[in-house]
């Protein structure tokens, strides 16, 4: 399975996927500055740990290039679920006090809405120069 991966590349369709890259940094699939697609390996290398990350996400990965989204579809829900299971994600209980902190190059995140009555979250981004990892 990470022959096979580490060799795909996926084609991400949101263009705040790719706006904040620096040239270079992603490929676009045409020259058509309104069009949003944009293709990147399926599997990353984080450039200070070394250690290689899944880049997907079902809300922007469309399919594998050179493959359609129907042939791609197998695979793509088998690795999305893959990327959810419970036994591999942290789902943080918050409490008074709380300060977490990720790196963007390696997880994926998102709000769940369970921060508890009258608590407030306040999330501040940093975002961090340095080499990049795609």
């Amino acid at each position: 399975m990470q022959k096979m991966l580490g060799g795909l590349r996926a084609v991400h369709r949101d263009y705040s996927i790719g706006a904040g890259l620096a040239v270079g940094q992603y490929e676009r699939l045409t020259d058509d500055p309104y069009d949003s697609e944009f293709v990147h390996p399926v599997v990353r290398t984080h450039p200070e740990t070394g250690r290689k990350a899944l880049f997907l996400n079902a809300k922007n990965v469309q399919r594998f290039e050179d493959m359609t989204e129907e042939e791609s579809r197998p695979m793509l829900d088998y690795l999305f679920a893959h990327c959810s299971r419970a036994e591999i994600c942290w789902r943080h209980h918050w409490q008074a006090g709380d300060v977490l902190i990720w790196d963007n190059a390696c997880v994926q995140h998102a709000v769940v809405g369970d921060v508890p009555k009258g608590m407030d979250r306040t999330m501040h981004r940093i975002t961090i120069c340095g080499e990049a990892v795609l």
